[in-house]
């Protein structure tokens, strides 16, 4: 893993990734890799997911944070917080280091969890056609 910030619970059913204040989710020579694999995947709907990847560069707020680039729970132990309780140690070890963290969801269905955390929705974003948000969130320092 680049960072030390991903975490998985000891049963391996929840897992965590985020990106440190002043990361990025990818090395340099790997994000110049993307459009020409974007091409390859998506053809003709690679200027779509290419000017969506860059309305996620755009929202991500500019002052030092961690941002939660993955927050995922096996499918066949959904129900059972471990997401949750993942995210909340998480948090706890970014509020040690006095940083906000930032969070981009896409399900509407997740926003009422996130703000039980303390997050806020700040903003969003959609697809080219409006089929889709985005919610940005954002967690103050604590």
């Amino acid at each position: 893993m680049r960072y030390r910030w991903s975490w998985i619970t000891e049963e391996h059913s929840a897992a965590s990734l985020w990106i440190p204040p002043k990361g990025s989710e990818m090395a340099a020579e790997d994000e110049a890799r993307v459009p020409q694999l974007i091409e390859g995947l998506c053809g003709d709907r690679s200027a779509a997911v290419m000017e969506l990847l860059g309305r996620f560069e755009s929202a991500r707020p500019r002052a030092p944070h961690y941002c939660l680039s993955l927050l995922g729970t096996d499918p066949g132990q959904r129900g059972r917080r471990l997401g949750m309780a993942l995210l909340a140690d998480n948090l706890a070890r970014i509020d040690d280091t006095g940083m906000p963290a930032y969070r981009e969801s896409s399900n509407p269905a997740n926003g009422a969890r996130y703000e039980r955390v303390g997050f806020r929705r700040i903003g969003e974003f959609t697809t080219r056609e409006g089929k889709h948000a985005v919610a940005i969130m954002w967690r103050n320092a604590r």
